[in-house]
């Protein structure tokens, strides 16, 4: 809430800002959110190269999940990734897989070709 009202440069609360705190209270009880440690954002930050996993773009960077929470991927350090907002809005909840091959990122291999 407080983060939403200070990147708005809002000088008081409004009701937009109680509902983002209302929602996320409500995620907490239910489980659907786990606030992890700081700690752990930061320790990903050191060990995960700064740049889009998929595409190689820089910044700005969000954290991926290669299994979709829905699809039961966890908010754990193995289940993160970088992606740059493209790649990470294009992929939204889909497979990596099924993402990769939708856009034809796989190579295709020569080396099995008939001659």
């Amino acid at each position: 809430m407080a983060h939403a009202a200070v990147t708005q440069g809002a000088t008081a609360y409004s009701a937009g800002h109680y509902a983002i705190r209302s929602k996320f209270n409500a995620g907490l009880r239910s489980g659907s959110i786990n606030v992890r440690p700081l700690a752990d954002d930061e320790r990903l930050k050191l060990v995960l190269p700064q740049a889009c996993a998929y595409c190689g773009a820089g910044k700005p960077l969000a954290a991926d999940h290669i299994v979709p929470r829905h699809r039961g991927g966890e908010d754990v350090g193995d289940n993160l990734i970088w992606a740059c907002r493209s790649c990470n809005s294009s992929k939204a909840t889909t497979d990596l897989l099924a993402w990769y091959e939708r856009r034809a990122c796989f190579r295709r291999c020569s080396c099995f070709a008939a001659t």
